[in-house]
């Protein structure tokens, strides 16, 4: 089975950056800890050196978004003329694999480089792809609807530590998007074309989505988790909800707010009593 930990509304995180890192030596699991540097994920929060970074965030706050890992884009470069190429080359990608309903349409679609994205100096510039759709023509013809937004999609890089070694690749390794499921696969497959990438779903590991439960105690938003069954013949779910005042005072009694990390000990224990609980409230044993 598989558990994620959504938020209602996006949140940062306040104290230091976080994440997780493989077991060192014979460290036991009392001693394992999540902390700065990680390897596998990190979390960017908020500390005085960098207080505009939520300013520089909002376009991507309070939305929900389809989450892809990119390989390092070939060819690709952030000049006006080579993004202008890049808006038109994908314009006419999605006219050519535009399903017989859609043939009336007509899609208005940008690359822009967009700053204030980045956390380091070895960070490049994110790239904003927003595509928009006349229902009844093109963009010149003042007879047509007005346009709706139809895709909008971030490639951005965050959080890295060191240079490229390949200067002729350009290193954006998370795809941030919304819009219609086919559309989103047909840019995808484009990109892939166009920059001899690959873009697949990010995928967060158990161990991942268990420690994402202690940062969202900390904040004042539920908790949606969401259990579901691998086997074939059961199809269903199981949405639990968790109010934050309960999270919140559940964590304040496992943790050590003494420390400046994280340690394992702590999220397991913290993981175990939610399991507790929702055992209590469905009389369902998740196994874990």
């Amino acid at each position: 089975m598989s558990a994620a930990g959504h938020s209602h509304r996006n949140v940062r995180f306040s104290g230091t950056e976080y994440g997780l890192r493989s077991r060192i030596g014979n460290e036991l699991d009392n001693q394992r800890r999540y902390t700065s540097n990680p390897k596998r994920l990190s979390f960017n929060i908020n500390t005085p050196e960098i207080d505009n970074d939520g300013e520089n965030l909002e376009a991507l706050l309070d939305r929900i978004w389809k989450v892809y890992r990119v390989s390092p884009l070939n060819n690709f470069s952030y000049t006006t003329g080579r993004l202008k190429q890049y808006s038109r080359r994908l314009r006419e990608g999605l006219s050519m694999l535009q399903t017989t309903s859609m043939k009336e349409t007509h899609y208005d679609v940008t690359f822009t480089a967009e700053g204030g994205l980045t956390q380091t100096p070895h960070d490049r510039e994110a790239i904003k792809i927003f595509v928009k759709l006349y229902r009844n023509g093109n963009a010149s013809n003042e007879d047509d609807e007005e346009p709706s937004s139809f895709y909008l999609g971030y490639l951005i890089s965050r959080g890295n530590m060191k240079p490229m070694v390949d200067m002729s690749k350009v290193y954006l390794p998370i795809l941030l998007c919304q819009g219609p499921v086919t559309t989103i696969r047909n840019i995808n497959y484009l990109l892939e074309k166009f920059f001899d990438c690959n873009i697949s779903p990010l995928k967060l590991s158990q161990d991942d989505l268990t420690w994402i439960c202690t940062l969202f105690a900390e904040k004042s938003q539920n908790v949606l988790m969401k259990f579901e069954f691998p086997q074939p013949s059961i199809k269903n779910s199981i949405n639990f909800k968790i109010h934050h005042a309960n999270l919140s005072s559940l964590w304040n009694k496992i943790h050590d707010p003494s420390l400046d990390y994280v340690p394992y000990s702590e999220v397991k224990l913290l993981w175990s009593a939610l399991i507790q609980q929702l055992f209590k409230v469905f009389q369902i044993d998740i196994g874990y």
